[in-house]
């Protein structure tokens, strides 16, 4: 079993502004909807959160998230998902929110093997959509 952290930062420019952050897995996206869960987080410091979750990497090699934030439109966030065990860095990513509430989608390899793979063998990135929010 891998263990993986994820963190979330915000970096806000406004002390009016109470942020708040949620993430949900599938670890088994081809099942359909009901397979998504939420992972707990917990207040890392200001404006950050840090949760974790195990994965059985013989039968998931891939997760996808979603990641719900709500703070003030021009605020810097960061995500990261790190494999603890090994202390591997498996997704880090950052940018500026566009809208108080967006939601950053996405899917995520548990496998070193993708980060150290053959020269002639392109590497996969994680894929990642920031959706806008809305009414």
């Amino acid at each position: 079993m891998a263990m993986i952290e994820v963190a979330l930062s915000l970096d806000l420019n406004t002390a009016d502004c109470t942020p708040e952050a949620r993430v949900w897995l599938d670890l088994n996206p081809e099942q359909g909807l009901g397979s998504e869960v939420e992972v707990p987080l917990w207040p890392n410091g200001r404006n950050e959160w840090r949760g974790l979750f195990s994965v059985d990497e013989a039968r998931c090699d891939e997760f996808s998230y979603r990641v719900g934030l709500f703070a003030h439109a021009e605020a810097e966030w960061s995500l990261s998902f790190r494999k603890c065990n090994v202390d591997s860095e498996l997704l880090s990513d950052s940018d500026r929110l566009t809208t108080p509430k967006a939601w950053l989608v996405g899917s995520c390899s548990v496998s070193e093997r993708e980060k150290y793979s053959v020269p002639q063998t392109p590497t996969r990135r994680p894929n990642l959509v920031l959706l806008h929010g809305g009414a």
